[in-house]
């Protein structure tokens, strides 16, 4: 994952050399992101974010290349 405390928007990359370190999508929180930590639930890769505003958010991650990955995700 790519991240700033200074945007909402944050990429999620492969991990793996022999994927190229691919950028698999972005996703757009509802404010800055402070931090954040990963799970998995029911077989599927989750982000839970802690927010500039104080909100905390959880987010499905793309385990890979989102067909529109250079626009936020829904």
């Amino acid at each position: 994952m790519i991240s700033s405390v200074e945007s909402e928007d944050f990429y999620i990359m492969s991990q793996q050399a022999s994927n190229q370190f691919d950028i698999y999508g972005q996703l757009r929180a509802d404010g800055h992101i402070h931090s954040i930590g990963y799970y998995m639930k029911d077989n599927t890769l989750k982000a839970l974010a802690v927010l500039s505003n104080n909100l905390v958010q959880c987010f499905d991650l793309p385990t890979s290349v989102y067909e529109n990955r250079l626009e936020p995700m829904p």
